[in-house]
């Protein structure tokens, strides 16, 4: 019998200012990504700060995904996306994955992130592992994933 090789992120970058949310992500996470390769940020500030820096380096802990919350209280992730875009084009021999994962269930923010080439991916919470794991192996096929069963529970 033939298996198919999945790929994993080997670095996971969760950007949520909700501690619980965050705990929950990596939870869920830890099945396919060791505990020491989760870099986590509460606000989307610190969040390109930490990637401007490592970025320009040989760093090792770039992150192959970055989760992000778009539904925030201060810098939102959709003022955090513009800037990432910057940083990858100035980077652009690195390979980040950026997947939304919210809280919100409004149909505007999916076509919001539609318009973003970055945002490979959109999903709600709470999510199954392993249809995450979907949307990022698409995403690195350079395909969309998982879209139908996100759909059907918006709000439009």
């Amino acid at each position: 019998m033939d298996k198919k090789i999945q790929q994993v992120p080997q670095k996971v970058m969760i950007i949520d200012d909700d501690p619980f949310s965050v705990m929950l992500s990596k939870l869920k996470l830890k099945k396919f990504v060791d505990e020491k390769n989760f870099i986590e940020f509460y606000d989307t500030q610190n969040a390109l700060g930490y990637l401007g820096q490592i970025l320009g380096s040989e760093a090792v802990m770039i992150p192959d995904l970055i989760l992000l919350e778009v539904m925030m209280n201060d810098a939102t992730g959709w003022d955090f996306i513009p800037q990432f875009n910057d940083l990858m084009m100035k980077y652009n021999n690195v390979e980040i994955q950026l997947i939304i994962l919210t809280s919100s269930q409004f149909f505007s923010d999916y076509r919001r992130a539609l318009k973003y080439k970055s945002v490979k991916g959109f999903m709600m919470k709470p999510f199954r592992s392993e249809i995450l794991l979907d949307v990022y192996q698409n995403a690195i096929a350079g395909k969309v994933g998982a879209q139908n069963e996100i759909y059907q529970s918006f709000i439009v």
